[in-house]
């Protein structure tokens, strides 16, 4: 009877420590878990942090090719418009001094 009740607390011994050692890896697995949660909510602000810079810098882009091309076009006014005037004013004359010395 002896031997019986001694294998019977050895058996509930054994299955405490089993029952011990699956709640400790639960608890690991649990913790784990949380962390993993916690860095993908990182991962997650991150990448929405990138995105708005990307946007802003997408944005930033936009509006310097717009000032660019602007300032173009306001190139293109200042110094063609006058060269093709004063082409145009120089032929004038030139014209205007052939029929005189053909005359």
């Amino acid at each position: 009877k002896q031997w019986y009740q001694r294998r019977v607390r050895e058996a509930k011994r054994l299955k405490e420590k089993e029952v011990h050692s699956e709640t400790c890896a639960l608890e690991e697995y649990l913790v784990m878990e949380e962390e993993l949660t916690n860095n993908q909510d990182g991962v997650n602000s991150n990448i929405r942090a990138v995105s708005n810079r990307f946007e802003h810098l997408t944005r930033t882009l936009r509006t310097k090719q717009r000032d660019c091309q602007s300032a173009t076009s306001w190139l293109v006014i200042v110094l063609i418009v006058p060269f093709w005037l004063y082409a145009a004013i120089f032929v004038s004359l030139s014209i205007n001094t052939y029929r005189k010395e053909a005359n």
